[in-house]
């Protein structure tokens, strides 16, 4: 069963959705305010990133594949 979406969730969804369809390769993160943060799933506790050829990792809340920045 699917859970419906919150209006937080559906703005963040349209602008990743738009950010990705113009440059689909560019990193993204998104920023809220820790009350907003809690509105969104987590999908991933980890998201890892190639710094310079080094493998590594972000920790913390991943929604859709972005850091989650409160």
């Amino acid at each position: 069963m699917n859970t419906p979406q919150t209006p937080v969730q559906q703005l963040v969804d349209a602008m990743l959705d738009t950010a990705e369809a113009a440059d689909p390769r560019t990193e993204h993160s998104i920023t809220l305010t820790p009350e907003n943060s809690l509105l969104l799933p987590i999908h991933a506790t980890e998201l890892p990133r190639v710094v310079d050829g080094v493998d590594g990792a972000y920790r913390g809340h991943v929604y859709r594949n972005c850091m989650v920045w409160d």
